[in-house]
């Protein structure tokens, strides 16, 4: 609790109504420059719309990192969501990209999703608490394709935006840079998504002074 300037609005209400409108103009008195123990969470998907597209990659040994595919704020990676097409392996992926332009990345966590003719089309999972990947705002999504991809994808001509190079299994640590374009479509939107909690927590400073 500090002296300074009121940031609150306030009043003595004992519930509230979802839709009903307030005046907390009423000011309770008290230290104006409080600071309270708050955490606001955001969960959601990150990625494209998991949907049956065009192509799936004919070449094998490939990685890919979509550089739009940012995640907005530190959390964790609580399971995953595409579309397949063809049986095969494929890794869902998070790298660390030195810079927010670069392609010289971080491997910090992966999934491996095993597909069959059987299971072809939507799939959504959710990991267990041990295999979930904790992220950093400015990670990326990317996935690797030891054989060929099962992942469907749209090619469209535009501005590149991927990582990518010819490359086997990724081991979770590894730093390589990826800026050795494999030829293709630039423009892809591939039905790839990643369930994703972020969290954001204040500068708390509790009622009598002291810190977290």
């Amino acid at each position: 609790m500090k002296s300074g300037t009121q940031y609150h609005c306030n009043k003595y209400q004992s519930s509230a109504t979802v839709g009903q409108r307030y005046d907390l103009d009423g000011e309770i008195g008290w230290g104006p420059e409080r600071k309270y123990s708050v955490q606001a969470v955001y969960q959601g998907l990150l990625g494209w719309d998991e949907v049956n597209r065009a192509y799936t990659d004919s070449g094998s040994g490939q990685v890919f990192i979509d550089k739009r595919l940012v995640f907005p704020d530190d959390g964790i990676v609580t399971g995953w969501q595409l579309y397949t097409r063809g049986k095969g392996t494929v890794f869902l992926q998070i790298w660390r990209p030195a810079s927010q332009e670069s392609c010289d990345v971080q491997l910090v966590g992966q999934t491996k999703v095993t597909v069959k003719s059987s299971n072809n089309g939507f799939m959504s999972f959710d990991l267990s608490e041990d295999d979930r990947i904790h992220v950093k705002a400015g990670d990326l999504i990317g996935w690797n394709n030891p054989g060929k991809g099962v992942i469907t994808a749209d090619m469209n001509s535009g501005e590149q935006h991927h990582c990518s190079t010819y490359r086997g299994t990724v081991t979770v640590g590894e730093s390589d840079d990826l800026s050795d374009v494999i030829g293709w479509g630039p423009n892809r939107k591939y039905s790839l998504s990643a369930k994703f909690k972020s969290y954001t927590k204040a500068d708390v400073t509790n009622e009598d002074g002291t810190g977290p």
